[in-house]
């Protein structure tokens, strides 16, 4: 049985994906920076099934969301198996999904400037930017999203700075770039560092 999380009518919630292996401070930062900087009423931490763009093995999925759990103790933010409920591997399956069973939720994914660097590998990635509105967060050593696929082909979908707040009510595609204090950590350096 589907027990997907209640919402109200016409709420704005961002999307933060991510195999979250393991969850840290570096995402919950990311995470609160969306909640401060744009109009949202909740924030979703989707914990996904898998990753197809990375190669190493995940640690198993309830493991991922159990610590992604813990490490989410804020009222405006839920961490949901959404993903897994649904049965989608793929964030542009999750989207059009999510879009079908909340009709008048307005949804904004919410990701680091490192996801973007390759966001071009995604299944559907141009669908995706035709969906919903991204909201792009600095991360220490991706200064020139400017330059990536997705940022050259949506160039003229960018909200500059002073009206990046405007972004969840804009249609897609529309896209802002947030430059934050950033935070220097990863999963993949947590990661290492345990072996």
């Amino acid at each position: 049985m589907i027990d997907l999380p209640k919402v109200d009518i016409n709420q704005t919630i961002g999307l933060v994906g991510g195999s979250f292996d393991p969850p840290h401070e570096g995402h919950m930062h990311i995470a609160k920076w969306a909640l401060s900087t744009l109009p949202l009423d909740k924030l979703w931490w989707v914990v996904s099934q898998r990753n197809p763009l990375k190669n190493h093995s995940f640690a198993d999925f309830q493991k991922r969301f159990d610590d992604t759990k813990k490490l989410v103790n804020q009222s405006n933010m839920l961490v949901t198996d959404v993903e897994r409920q649904l049965n989608v591997n793929f964030s542009v399956d999750l989207i059009k999904r999510l879009k079908i069973e909340y009709p008048t939720v307005n949804f904004i994914w919410i990701m680091g400037a490192d996801g973007l660097k390759h966001f071009h590998k995604w299944k559907d990635w141009e669908v995706i930017f035709e969906m919903l509105p991204i909201a792009i967060f600095a991360r220490p050593g991706y200064n020139e999203f400017s330059t990536t696929v997705a940022a050259l082909k949506y160039k003229d979908s960018f909200l500059p700075s002073d009206n990046a707040i405007q972004l969840p009510y804009r249609k897609a595609p529309a896209w802002a770039f947030f430059n934050i204090p950033m935070k220097n950590i990863s999963s993949t350096e947590i990661r290492n560092s345990e072996h």
